[in-house]
């Protein structure tokens, strides 16, 4: 805060705020090498789906988000009079940075039409694909860095406060 004179004050304001967010494995035993699945993440499990069982593993096992937001505010005010007059500028940055990889360990899905007899349904089961190593499904993604995304908002004011004189 800046006292030019008694009638006029320059305000400057500078403000920075960071938000991080971690969710993952990190640390934890490579479980999927430890049951002979080679070329997986040792960060994250697999996920699996058997029909007609409850699948397991997470879709997104790993992100790291970060927001910073930069705030500038100036307002300068001044006294002429009956007129109080107020200009303010204010300027926000905001910074986004993210990393979440949908099954990087990999997704595997394990359905009854890969172990049916030809032509005859409902003769196969999800569980024997899975023993047989015959996946229906097959997904693994590779995000190799995270994404930035920035953005910047700004505005200027003028008011203008006039006292009416009393009668």
């Amino acid at each position: 805060m800046y006292t030019k004179s008694p009638q006029t004050v320059n305000t400057a304001r500078f403000n920075v705020e960071r938000e991080i967010e971690n969710a993952g494995e990190q640390g934890e035993p490579d479980y999927a090498a430890r049951l002979g699945l080679r070329g997986s993440s040792a960060l994250a499990f697999p996920a699996f789906s058997i029909s007609p069982y409850v699948g397991m593993g997470r879709s997104y096992p790993r992100s790291r988000f970060s927001i910073v937001f930069y705030t500038w505010r100036n307002g300068l005010s001044t006294k002429q009079g009956k007129h109080s007059l107020t200009v303010t500028v204010n300027h926000q940055r905001i910074q986004l940075t993210g990393y979440q990889s949908s099954y990087p360990a990999g997704n595997f899905r394990f359905e009854e039409g890969l172990t049916s007899l030809p032509g005859i349904t409902g003769t196969g089961h999800g569980f024997a694909s899975f023993l047989l190593g015959l996946a229906g499904y097959a997904e693994k993604s590779y995000v190799v860095s995270p994404s930035y995304f920035r953005a910047y908002f700004g505005d200027i004011s003028v008011r203008d406060q006039y006292q009416a004189p009393r009668a």
